[in-house]
């Protein structure tokens, strides 16, 4: 009996001391036990989640270094086509919003006689929140927000935080520049210039509200472009950084330096970032890459070398693109063309996974190819990136207006080129035209060969991946195969990557082709109102020669056969004027070709000094042409639109 007197007792102590500690009085007991009780349960459990995942956010997300890095990973869930960060703050907000709602103190304490005209005790009776702990909770919150990606409410937030807790001066501060950093992520930089303008950074004393001003400074500059700016606030800000941040933050530095030429600080900051101690492998090769694009050495021999050494080893296999990428540009930093061609070509092939690193070098070897106006080599290049890359990428539409225009412009180019040289070879011997086309053949080989064996190396490897999907989900229910044609669910020919896809592979399969009637056929002279038929065109031969069907059928199918195959050398022949007649026909398709290449670049894509240049090689070559008058026109319009009245008035 007495034990359980006592027990009631003690649960009756312990009720009133409760009761007098509720959230609802506030007293200097209620104001301890409430700050005591949010530190130590709710708000401790919500802090150990935040550090968790900051630490995974952090250390572990896939920048891509293809493009500009953002300030935090956080930013990369305001563009969805970026990789995504990893990492769940669902569980800190949960806590967060328990602690202020739980043990919040809005209750105005009892009055004081003889205070009233206090200035601090006035400002205590002003307060919207009693608990002495409780603004670490909502600042906790706002990060937690921020970190999930959810920045307008973040932004409210912090700026609620900083309205409603103006006692504390330092956590004011610290909101309004993470109130900045919010508006930085949604690309909000006139609401992130309102707030950093009354940040006095200069006044600020505290190291760590120091670093994370410059950080936020350095964000909204580089948001609102202007680099130079941006980079002394975030060469300052490094300072407050460590682990994965640190080196994301110098491996931006680097960009920005690229970015406004300062191409040896650059080359520093890139080294900084590959030799930290906190870098991933991934992080130092790109470190590596990008320090070549912008090495400055006389001599660029040492630094190929050390590219090419790179090459050798396995873990670089996926790479391989990316380091001939890199080589290319050396060469083509100093001005040797033809080698940064090479290496660029090389950079495709060895490409294994199609994405922005392929596209990044097909981009580069397509600007090449287009300003030597090689447009029929250019086009592919061009079509072939424009399927990798998003909306987001730098310059995206001209690079797809370009790709566009491409397409009917490397027809008309490919005719000429194609004319050109066979025009050249029709002037050679037979015994030199043969070599000539032995050297085609035994190219067409070695690349059919090579295709071969790439074919059998993925179909093997594909095999394989099968096989270990099957073992791993042996003894699962068996699911029908779900194909996915159009992950957006639109018609085919409103989806521009599957546009551009289908266009890709279809020139991989046929080539350039122009958009006209029988467009399989490369050769129209082979075509006849009877068609394609073999056996009668061999009937036919034979009926003209007077024979019978024989022998002579049988030789004169086989010569068919192969006029028709690239492999055999009668193909070739076959297409070498030999006539007047071809010759002058020849020629018609080159004159045809420049004159609409000439009105394609100044019509679609504006380019009026490569246009000029097509238009004066068909008055060059071909003074008594039939475009002639069109041309003169054309050429005084093209003038006239740059102001060059006196060459416009000469046509």
């Amino acid at each position: 009996m007495r034990k359980t007197r006592a027990y009631i007792l003690w649960l009756a102590v312990a009720a009133v001391l409760l009761s007098a500690c509720s959230a609802k009085k506030n007293t200097a007991g209620s104001r301890f036990w409430q700050a005591f009780n949010t530190r130590y349960n709710v708000y401790y459990n919500g802090m150990t989640n935040y550090n968790e995942q900051i630490k995974l956010l952090e250390n572990n997300y896939q920048d891509d270094y293809s493009q500009r890095l953002f300030i935090h990973p956080a930013e990369a869930y305001q563009h969805p086509k970026s990789p995504q960060p990893s990492g769940s703050f669902d569980r800190t907000i949960q806590k967060m919003e328990k602690a202020i709602s739980l043990h919040s103190i809005k209750k105005k304490p009892k009055k004081k006689a003889g205070k009233q005209n206090d200035p601090k005790y006035k400002e205590w009776m002003k307060r919207d929140e009693y608990n002495p702990f409780l603004h670490n909770a909502w600042y906790m919150l706002a990060k937690a927000e921020y970190m999930k990606g959810d920045f307008l409410s973040s932004s409210a937030t912090f700026h609620y935080i900083a309205r409603h807790f103006t006692w504390k001066p330092e956590l004011q501060l610290e909101c309004n520049l993470w109130e900045a950093l919010s508006y930085c992520a949604m690309g909000w930089t006139t609401e992130a210039d309102n707030v950093l303008a009354h940040v006095h950074i200069d006044k600020i004393d505290d190291k760590r509200l120091l670093a994370l001003a410059n950080l936020a400074f350095a964000d909204y500059y580089i948001q609102d472009k202007k680099y130079a700016q941006a980079i002394p606030h975030l060469s300052a800000a490094l300072h407050g950084q460590h682990g994965g941040q640190k080196v994301r933050l110098n491996f931006l530095l680097g960009q920005l330096y690229e970015e406004t030429g300062q191409n040896q600080l650059a080359y520093q900051a890139y080294k900084r970032a590959g030799s930290s101690m906190g870098s991933t492998y991934r992080t130092k090769f790109n470190a590596r890459i990008k320090q070549s694009a912008v090495f400055q050495g006389k001599d660029i021999k040492s630094e190929v070398k050390s590219l090419k050494a790179m090459t050798r080893y396995d873990r670089n296999k996926e790479y391989l693109d990316q380091i001939y990428y890199a080589i290319g540009n050396l060469y083509l930093s100093r001005g040797d063309t033809a080698r940064a061609v090479e290496n660029y070509v090389t950079a495709a092939k060895k490409s294994t996974r199609n994405g922005i690193d392929k596209a990044v070098s097909q981009l580069r070897l397509g600007g090449i190819y287009f300003a030597q106006r090689k447009y029929d080599l250019a086009q592919p290049c061009y079509s072939e990136a424009v399927s990798q890359i998003n909306e987001e990428y730098p310059n995206y539409k001209e690079i797809k207006k370009r790709s566009d225009v491409l397409d009917e412009l490397s027809v008309y180019s490919g005719n000429v080129t194609l004319q050109d040289s066979l025009l050249k070879l029709s002037k050679l011997p037979l015994a030199d035209q043969k070599k000539v086309i032995k050297k085609i053949i035994d190219e067409l080989k070695k690349k059919e060969k090579e295709e071969a064996e790439n074919a059998k190396r993925e179909e093997y490897l594909a095999q394989q991946n099968a096989a270990g999907r099957t073992s791993t989900n042996k003894g699962a229910s068996a699911a029908p195969t779900q194909y996915t044609l159009n992950t957006d669910k639109s018609w085919y020919f409103y989806n521009t990557a599957a546009k551009n896809q289908g266009k890709t592979t279809f020139q991989q399969q046929w080539g350039n082709r122009k958009l006209e009637d029988n467009w399989r056929r490369r050769n129209k002279n082979t075509f006849s109102l009877e068609g394609d038929n073999e056996e009668n065109t061999a009937a036919s031969a034979d009926t003209t020669q007077g024979g019978a069907p024989g022998d002579t059928a049988k030789v004169d199918k086989e010569k068919l056969k192969r006029e028709e195959d690239p492999h055999y050398e009668e193909y070739y022949l076959k297409q070498i004027p030999s006539t007047p007649e071809q010759v002058a026909t020849a020629n018609d398709v080159i004159q045809e070709g420049l004159y609409n290449m000439g009105l394609i670049l100044k019509d679609k894509l504006e380019d009026y000094d490569a246009s000029a240049y097509e238009f004066k090689q068909l008055l060059d070559r071909y003074p008594d042409n039939t475009y002639r008058l069109d041309v003169y026109y054309n050429l005084y319009l093209l003038y006239m639109r740059q102001n060059m009245t006196a060459q416009a008035e000469t046509y």
